[in-house]
């Protein structure tokens, strides 16, 4: 009979076959443990075949990606509302001339439809408020003359020196202000601030000349390109 000795360094094929064969139950074995536990797995896993068996890549069975994360969206709610009402309308962006005649007669036709549109809206609120006003009662209005021709004869009365003195302490603290490093700058002009206003979708603020210019070329944040209407800027103060 004729014997075979094989080197302890160097593993049979079966030997290896059978540690895969194991990995495998092992790692199928987890799965169903954490499907067992509730946790929903909807991947789906590589198969390949080799010497005649069809075995599972490993590689595809490990977690990976980014976590979905769900929130709700209410669509129906006017978040302006939440901020007083509009304090700017498409009448007050500066438009922005174009080289192309067809492109800039477009560009009026349509900024005239657009406030023709707003000022059928506020021509009730508007008739409303001349209409208050007209009711004032006479006496009412003398009594109010008579109080302006008071104020206006006290302020006549201001010593001229004291006016000096306010002005050269206003002067003073604009040269102050000026000295200071960390004076906030708009980030479209790179000067100071001149009538900040903000954008209720993004909150980024720009002078409004900035931000009026770049509405009347298009209607996007300066910024981040966040979709803006005149509508949504709102004046704060620093």
């Amino acid at each position: 009979s004729r014997t075979v000795t094989c080197r302890a360094d160097t593993p049979s094929t079966d030997d290896s076959s059978k540690c895969r064969y194991e990995t495998f139950q092992r790692i199928q074995s987890e799965r169903q443990s954490r499907m067992a536990d509730g946790e929903e797995e909807d991947a789906e896993y590589e198969e390949y075949t080799w010497a005649g068996q069809t075995r599972v890549r490993v590689t595809t069975m490990l977690e990976g990606g980014l976590a979905d994360e769900d929130g709700d969206l209410n669509v129906d709610e006017d978040e302006s509302e939440m901020f007083g009402r509009p304090q700017y309308s498409e009448g007050d962006l500066i438009p922005c001339c174009s080289d192309e005649p067809a492109e800039e007669r477009a560009r009026k036709a349509l900024r005239k439809a657009v406030l023709r549109n707003e000022n059928g809206l506020t021509s009730a609120s508007r008739e409303s408020g001349s209409a208050s006003v007209s009711e004032v009662p006479p006496q009412r209005e003398s009594n109010a003359s008579s109080t302006a021709a008071s104020t206006t004869s006290d302020s006549c009365q201001v010593d001229p020196s004291e006016v000096i003195a306010s002005l050269k302490a206003r002067i003073q603290q604009d040269v102050v202000q000026l000295a200071k490093s960390n004076v906030p700058r708009c980030l479209i002009c790179m000067e100071m601030y001149t009538r900040p206003l903000t954008s209720i979708q993004c909150w980024h603020v720009h002078c409004e000349d900035c931000w009026l210019r770049t509405l009347g070329a298009k209607k996007l944040c300066p910024q981040c390109n966040m979709i803006t209407s005149p509508a949504d800027l709102r004046r704060i103060y620093l």
